[in-house]
């Protein structure tokens, strides 16, 4: 399996899960990433472009305010403005029993 994620608008690789779960640098991000939600252990933004900020923080008290996931906040902002898109990466493993998270990157594709 990949477990990569590629802009939609650059081509660029982005994410490699392969390189990150070997320890190595394997997120890389390119101009047209404007916010990286992981699930895997902390629940917060990994990636906030300057141009997000003010949204990513309103996104955040919400998310505290209202108990509601990150990214289900993002997927709501995407479906409100045209030239915004998400990816999502889920991947799975083994640890002391099953375990998986999903990284969601939000590109401005326009």
């Amino acid at each position: 399996m990949e477990n990569k994620i590629i802009c939609p608008v650059c081509k660029e690789l982005v994410l490699d899960i392969n390189k990150v779960d070997k320890g190595e640098d394997g997120f890389n991000p390119c101009n047209h990433v404007m916010l990286v939600y992981t699930d895997a252990l902390s629940f917060e933004f990994i990636h906030i472009d300057e141009s997000m900020e003010s949204v990513a923080k309103d996104m955040i008290e919400k998310s505290a305010e209202d108990d509601v996931f990150l990214n289900e906040l993002m997927n709501d902002f995407a479906m409100k403005h045209d030239n915004y898109e998400i990816i999502e990466l889920t991947t799975s493993g083994m640890s002391c029993g099953p375990c998986g998270n999903t990284d969601y990157v939000m590109f401005k594709i326009g």
